[in-house]
């Protein structure tokens, strides 16, 4: 919960286990999953989900976003499919769970963190 920046830099847990992530050079890194917006994809509250920074999300990938709620004027952070509209200009944050409904946000409101790379149950 709360700003993404702030959930990457005060880190709970620490896993070190050989041969999870075998990419740590890239920056790579783990968070848990809360909640159930992307069960479609088999991805559990309570899983771990292995995110890759600095790379540029494909149109459809999962991703950990960080986006700017309008509304409420308030930053918030999502797992969810990443669909680009309007040449780019508007994207679509997509649940594989149906019982959420899309939020689409100006590109310039939302930050990718990660793009799924694998998931540790």
């Amino acid at each position: 919960a709360g700003p993404l920046r702030e959930a990457l830099q005060e880190a709970r847990e620490w896993v070190d286990e050989p041969g999870v992530l075998l990419a740590h050079q890239l920056g790579d890194f783990l968070l848990r999953v809360e909640g159930d917006s992307m069960i479609g994809d088999g991805i559990l509250a309570g899983d771990y989900v292995l995110l890759r920074p600095g790379v540029a999300p494909q149109n459809g990938e999962i991703a950990a976003v960080q986006a700017h709620d309008e509304a409420g004027g308030e930053y918030f952070s999502t797992l969810k499919h990443l669909h680009f509209e309007n040449n780019n200009k508007r994207i679509r944050l997509k649940a594989s769970n149906a019982r959420y409904d899309d939020m689409i946000f100006p590109a310039d409101q939302v930050e990718v963190a990660g793009v799924f790379r694998g998931l540790l149950r």
